[in-house]
């Protein structure tokens, strides 16, 4: 749990690794959380790649350790590479600064649930970008190469935020990802809005249950 929390510090800042306590504890206690589903039809979105900054496509275990990025040690990476997943990775001046994560199968998310992919469809996330890199864009760059690099057969790209999470609801939003729906999870209880008739055929989704 340490090393944990010394990785949050250096990537994610003080406030924020504060902030992820604080959060884990009022969780405990009953918080409530409420998340956003999103959806995009698939489709290429412009990708316009700063000049000191380059994108890896990540398809092993091995090439993600090479890239020495700690935050990428937090996810389970090597399950999602055995399950298909493929990781992009944003570089500035050579070191990696953010990542974003594609997913072909069922995807599970804390206090949200588990979404069931077809083949016709593609996990987004989770993303990140380094605290001191942050307003500069980067979030939106890794969503549009995710999007970018989706292969042929899909139709969909799904993803989820946290509502609190204002800046990456934001950057998905101006990319014409639409709320598809909205969980809040509370108390081990999980109540579901959908948002549009249609969206119960693309989300296919199993509320968190504990």
């Amino acid at each position: 749990m340490l090393k944990k929390l010394l990785i949050f510090l250096r990537s994610d800042g003080p406030r924020a690794t504060l902030g992820f306590i604080a959060n884990g504890i009022l969780a405990k206690l009953g918080r409530k959380s409420v998340t956003i589903g999103l959806y995009r039809q698939a489709g290429q979105l412009p990708l316009d790649l700063p000049r000191t900054t380059t994108l890896l496509t990540v398809t092993n275990a091995e090439q993600l350790e090479a890239l020495h990025f700690d935050r990428l040690s937090l996810t389970p990476y090597r399950h999602w590479f055995e399950l298909g997943s493929v990781c992009h990775v944003l570089c500035r001046d050579n070191q990696p600064v953010g990542f974003g994560w594609t997913h072909f199968r069922q995807h599970h998310i804390d206090r949200f649930g588990l979404v069931d992919l077809d083949d016709n469809k593609a996990w987004l996330g989770p993303y990140f970008v380094l605290h001191n890199h942050r307003g500069h864009g980067y979030q939106r760059l890794l969503i549009a190469a995710c999007v970018n690099n989706l292969p042929p057969q899909i139709q969909y790209a799904l993803t989820s935020v946290n509502s609190r999470n204002t800046p990456s609801l934001r950057s998905f939003q101006r990319l014409d990802f639409t709320k598809a729906i909205t969980t809040t999870y509370q108390n081990s209880q999980t109540t579901l809005k959908h948002h549009t008739p249609q969206v119960e055929q693309i989300f296919r989704f199993s509320p968190e249950r504990e």
